[in-house]
């Protein structure tokens, strides 16, 4: 009966040690939230930076050169016309029929050039990160997306080859916004 007793003992003051611990945790639950609410918004806000930012380099690189290849596709509603524009480290491809155009996706891979916030192409992955609020993930891509609830995703890419940010690619899904 004493080993019993002695055992109950035993196993009430250890369920008393872990509840200090449990209750930590159930504190730390409402920080956790808003560090990864803090996180979120800087990464909406850094899609939108990029996205706005990919659209404008889209749209001047369409107006302000000749495409290097056309070619016709199938697309929802019938015939489009690919065209792909190329400078050195940049290459766009955009999408035209029913007598509208829209960029279909870019990608930017130049040594140095500029991104919105403050950015370049070359940064270490961890400045990139800080900036985006994005947690350290492992692997050599980042995907940025639209938040749930706002239309296509239209991801934005971000390739690190040895830690450094070496390609941005934006790809513009075919959807209404």
């Amino acid at each position: 009966m004493e080993g019993k007793l002695l055992a109950c003992a035993l196993l009430g003051v250890t369920m008393l040690a872990a509840l200090p611990a449990a209750a930590r945790e159930t504190a730390q639950a409402p920080e956790q939230e808003a560090l990864r609410q803090r996180q979120a918004a800087r990464m909406a806000d850094g899609f939108a930076h990029l996205h706005g930012f990919g659209e404008g380099v889209a749209a001047a690189l369409a107006a302000s050169s000749s495409a290097q290849r056309t070619r016709r596709v199938e697309g929802f509603n019938g015939k489009l016309t690919r065209k792909t524009y190329r400078q050195p480290g940049i290459e766009l491809t955009t999408e035209s029929g029913g007598g509208n155009t829209f960029p279909g996706s870019l990608a930017i891979s130049r040594a140095g050039y500029p991104l919105p916030l403050g950015l370049h192409i070359g940064d270490r992955r961890g400045a990139v990160e800080d900036v985006l609020g994005a947690s350290a993930s492992g692997g050599d891509t980042l995907v940025l997306k639209r938040t749930e609830g706002e239309g296509c995703a239209d991801p934005i890419t971000l390739t690190f080859r040895d830690k450094v940010l070496a390609r941005v690619d934006w790809t513009w899904e075919s959807c209404q916004d």
